[in-house]
């Protein structure tokens, strides 16, 4: 496939939501010089069969099984020699100028390595999802705008941390160079991974501001899932250990520590004990493998450490209590929809 860009979604079990996705990317393909490429997560759902009978211009890829969306992503950028790869998640909607003000953004800003969307939520069109993400000098990742009002503060292109790989454009360039998603994380955090690897090799991410999608957030794997919980919980340390330059590792020691007695306590409260020691049972059972990946990222490494300590948020304590109450609304707004 030689198309200059190669738009890739990944799909399981998606039959009740995919169509906005497809029917809001068709008009972009053509204009963009792209292709639209679905690779089916082994769906039960008869959701492959769904697209290729009724929207016969995109192709399918089906695997034989699961990959998550890291092993799936990576077989659909595989597939392209394209400049440009655009990933979605295939339960969103694009604005009808995403892809075209995404890529635009890239070839306006070469030391730009990918661009993050300004992803609101498609039930609640007034929030967002996110506008770039963002890792906190506890080990946690976060949202910038996490389920707060669309506002003016959110209208200019800014550089940020990270993009959610649920609507992000990458340039392939960057991709060969830095790699592709670690497959070790399978769902959940591979994007900040994948982020922090391109910041230390010197690629910058750009939030594009009018680079709209719509997500309809968890809808694949559930808003409050314990293997959500289990991915988040061990892939934050995957990506903590792995990427952070022992220099800052030091420095951030005592927040580090400091959150994840806070973390256990919320755990325990919540009867996740169970969850979250097994994600950090998983974690040192890894170590071995962590640190010889570590040496790869470090290897590549072209900026200085007060460089990725810029980049890095230092609020997360006082955030993550305000996250915590718009979260548990949005969840009684979902609830209550649904009676």
């Amino acid at each position: 496939m030689s198309d200059r860009v190669l738009v890739a979604a990944i799909n399981w079990n998606g039959r009740d939501f995919i169509t906005g996705m497809i029917d809001s990317l068709l008009p972009q393909i053509k204009e963009a010089g792209a292709r639209l490429l679905i690779f089916d997560n082994g769906s039960s759902d008869g959701s492959a069969e769904y697209v290729e009978r009724f929207f016969p211009s995109v192709r399918v890829l089906r695997l034989p099984e699961n990959k998550g969306f890291c092993g799936g992503n990576n077989i659909g950028i595989q597939q392209s020699r394209g400049e440009y790869i655009a990933l979605i998640n295939n339960d969103t909607e694009a604005d009808p100028d995403w892809l075209l003000e995404s890529v635009k953004a890239l070839e306006s800003h070469p030391e730009a390595g990918f661009t993050a969307s300004r992803i609101r939520l498609l039930d609640i069109r007034r929030l967002l999802d996110t506008a770039g993400d963002l890792f906190y000098n506890t080990g946690y990742p976060g949202k910038r705008g996490w389920l707060q009002p669309d506002g003016p503060e959110y209208d200019q292109n800014a550089w940020v941390f990270g993009a959610c790989a649920g609507a992000a454009v990458y340039r392939r360039s960057m991709l060969n160079r830095i790699g592709l998603f670690d497959e070790d994380y399978f769902n959940y955090v591979e994007d900040i991974d994948l982020s922090f690897r391109a910041q230390i090799s010197g690629y910058r991410c750009l939030y594009v501001a009018s680079a709209i999608v719509y997500h309809k957030v968890s809808a694949t794997i559930g808003v409050d899932n314990s293997r959500k919980q289990y991915w988040s919980h061990r892939n934050h340390w995957y990506a903590l250990l792995k990427n952070l330059p022992a220099p800052l590792m030091r420095r951030y020691l005592g927040r580090i520590i400091l959150a994840e007695l806070f973390v256990l306590g919320s755990a325990i409260r919540q009867g996740r004990l169970q969850t979250f020691l097994r994600a950090r049972l998983d974690v040192c059972l890894s170590l071995g493998k962590i640190f010889r990946k570590r040496k790869n990222v470090q290897r590549l490494r072209k900026v200085s450490n007060e460089y990725i300590h810029s980049l890095i948020s230092d609020d997360w304590f006082t955030h993550r209590k305000d996250e915590k109450k718009r979260e548990n609304t949005y969840l009684k707004i979902l609830q209550s929809s649904t009676h």
